[in-house]
């Protein structure tokens, strides 16, 4: 039986994602989703984080993202970068950090 390939991405959330309960829906629906990292509010007005799973898991969360957010969110832009191939998960849940 062949490993599952888990990979790991940054990402930044702007648009109106502050004081609308954001990072705890994300919180929520990463670890739903068996998703694994962090988040935290930027300095520039959004939410940046890590996202850390199986490649299937891992794209149902930048769909989250991009589409659905927490109810009262507007999102405008999500950008991810640095995705990368892991070997192994370095995060034991998905914690918001301060």
């Amino acid at each position: 039986m062949a490993s599952e390939k888990f990979i790991s991405v940054d990402f930044e959330v702007i648009g109106e994602v502050k004081d609308v309960l954001f990072k705890e829906y994300t919180a929520i629906t990463a670890t739903s989703t068996n998703v694994r990292g962090w988040c935290m509010n930027s300095d520039n007005n959004s939410i940046s984080g890590v996202l850390e799973g199986c490649v299937s898991n891992v794209e149902l969360m930048k769909h989250w993202l991009k589409n659905v957010g927490s109810p009262k969110s507007k999102v405008e832009q999500v950008i991810f970068t640095n995705e990368i191939d892991i070997e192994h998960l370095t995060y034991d849940s998905f914690n918001i950090l301060e």
